[in-house]
């Protein structure tokens, strides 16, 4: 299970992407929120074929069935993949992409992003890392930091996340704010965190918000109420 330690470990490696963070202080306590800024990706190619740009589904989320769960090369951290959602395409970096225009779409876009976002061959090559942003005032600014070399490697430091659930706090046909809940422990004490991504629908796929609004924030859970569950099944 991922411990607090771990949790802030994996926190800094989302600031050192977005911008050069402190240490494990930008996690904040129950009631806190804890924010990262954009991140610091690098250039990417525009070589892989491009997602089919679907008109959006309306529909309430529906993920459970068909639904596949692995985990990020190198790191213990979950990503799900479901049939009707996606990801739909990986690249030869290793990166999915290419996910449902709907709220299914962007929850299971949200966790993959997750896993990615723990992954040093992503996150320091930055053709790779660029991916993960869709275009916005910030977005140039984002390419200049990761072609001069803006972006760390990451640490996962044998680090296992279990995703516990979801919210959906807004999604329509042009974005979408994810808050996924995760499990962890430390010493034998339960830790629980939740992540928020604010995702752009760009391109035909789901991906970060590149603009002033910081993409990614964090902060310690007192509970799991509100949350619908949402895990790999035992």
């Amino acid at each position: 299970m991922m411990g607090l330690r771990t949790q802030c470990l994996l926190l800094a490696v989302l600031a050192a992407l977005i911008t050069s963070l402190g240490a494990c202080g930008q996690v904040s306590q129950p009631g806190g929120s804890a924010s990262i800024k954009a991140p610091t990706p690098q250039a990417s190619r525009e070589t892989e074929a491009r997602c089919e740009d679907k008109p959006w589904d309306a529909s309430s989320v529906h993920v459970d069935s068909g639904t596949h769960w692995r985990y990020q090369q190198q790191t213990l951290w979950p990503y799900p993949i479901a049939e009707s959602a996606g990801p739909f395409r990986t690249d030869a970096d290793g990166f999915r992409r290419c996910y449902a225009h709907s709220q299914s779409g962007a929850l299971v876009a949200a966790a993959n992003i997750a896993a990615l976002m723990t992954d040093q061959s992503i996150l320091t090559t930055p053709a790779s890392a660029i991916k993960l942003f869709g275009p916005g005032p910030e977005y140039e600014h984002i390419q200049q930091r990761l072609r001069s070399g803006g972006s760390t490697g990451g640490h996962n430091d044998g680090a296992r996340a279990v995703i516990y659930g979801y919210r959906v706090l807004e999604a329509d046909s042009r974005q979408a704010t994810i808050d996924l809940a995760y499990q962890g422990s430390m010493n034998g004490s339960a830790v629980n965190l939740s992540i928020v991504y604010r995702l752009t629908w760009s391109q035909g796929d789901w991906k970060l918000r590149s603009e002033q609004t910081q993409p990614v924030s964090s902060s310690i859970l007192s509970s799991f109420a509100g949350y619908t569950e949402w895990k790999e099944q035992d």
